[in-house]
């Protein structure tokens, strides 16, 4: 059976540093191909994390180090921990991390 044309973008590439959003300008052949598609910006701290912490806590949240050398989004993740229920786990902030607003998973 012929595939069909091959998606530039659909496998390999990690575009979740990046991106929030993935723009279809087809639909694929199969539903795991749109499965693959959408995991390309769906992963752990990937933009739309990282972007909802800023806008949670913002950079005054952040210290300045006396060196320079801090690691923000990981000094944001830690607060999220300190400030989430005792019984929940790393899927939040590493995984999701949804705020009133604009910046969601789409």
């Amino acid at each position: 059976m012929d595939p069909g044309p091959i998606s530039i973008g659909q496998e390999r590439p990690d575009f979740h540093q990046y991106c929030h959003r993935v723009a279809h300008w087809n639909l694929p052949f199969n539903p795991v191909d749109l499965e693959q598609r959408e995991g390309r910006v769906h992963r752990y701290k990937g933009h739309v994390i990282r972007r909802n912490l800023a806008k949670r806590y913002g950079l005054s949240a952040i210290p300045r180090a006396s060196n320079g050398l801090i690691d923000p989004w990981e000094h944001l993740s830690e607060r999220v921990r300190r400030d989430r229920p005792k019984d929940a786990n790393d899927l939040e902030p590493c995984w999701i991390f949804e705020t009133r607003g604009r910046f969601k998973k789409e």
